[in-house]
């Protein structure tokens, strides 16, 4: 069973450097090429680099943002932290529309390997989150390819759709076989569906396991 854990360790600092030039190669040559740009230290884990790369989780995962990404209101992640200590991060992807979508990456850790296959249907498809006693609504999964990669994912509408927002997320895990398994959503009102979509697949297909 997959529980949520916050991990602070230091254990992979020393090995920093390696990993932000291996996440650097997969990055396009117009950010290698911006020699002017050095890299700024944001929350403690977070290392953010230019065109809104950043590396999480003490260097074992990065991916690229949206241009114009922010990271949310620290009170505000901070609160959403403490409810929810596997969250990583949390941006406001700063799109220019008048409800802004949050995009957000959380881990949650196993007690033993489990197989992707398995994980993703157990406890991603059928695993709904409650509030106040109503769970979630499903409204699609699936698995897709492109270029030779798997993607998984499930759309959700929260319990309460009067406010109409839904709910788009991504898993990842190494190899398709390990402990931990790394979500990746984002949070955006329904009838921004046909903007957000490319987005968020845009931001999974960047997201990149940095350990050998």
């Amino acid at each position: 069973m997959f529980t949520t854990t916050r991990e602070n360790s230091r254990d992979h600092q020393s090995a920093m450097s390696r990993t932000i030039c291996t996440f650097l190669l997969r990055i396009s040559i117009s950010v290698l090429l911006l020699s002017d740009h050095s890299l700024t230290i944001g929350q403690p884990g977070i290392i953010k680099m230019p065109d809104n790369a950043v590396i999480v989780d003490n260097g074992r995962v990065g991916l690229i943002l949206p241009p114009r990404s922010r990271e949310s209101d620290k009170a505000f992640t901070e609160a959403l932290k403490e409810l929810k200590p596997s969250l990583l991060l949390i941006y406001d992807a700063d799109t220019l529309l008048k409800d802004t979508p949050q995009i957000f990456l959380s881990k949650s850790v196993a007690d033993t390997i489990i197989p992707m296959e398995i994980v993703f249907i157990e406890n991603c498809v059928k695993v709904l989150p409650e509030l106040d006693g109503k769970r979630s609504t499903l409204l699609d999964f699936g698995v897709f390819d492109i270029d030779g990669r798997r993607y998984r994912y499930k759309t959700i509408q929260p319990p309460d759709p009067s406010d109409g927002h839904i709910k788009m997320m991504f898993y990842f895990m190494k190899d398709d076989y390990s402990n931990s398994l790394y979500e990746l959503g984002i949070i955006f009102k329904k009838e921004y569906f046909d903007f957000v979509e490319p987005m968020i697949i845009s931001i999974a297909a960047s997201f990149e396991f940095l350990e050998p």
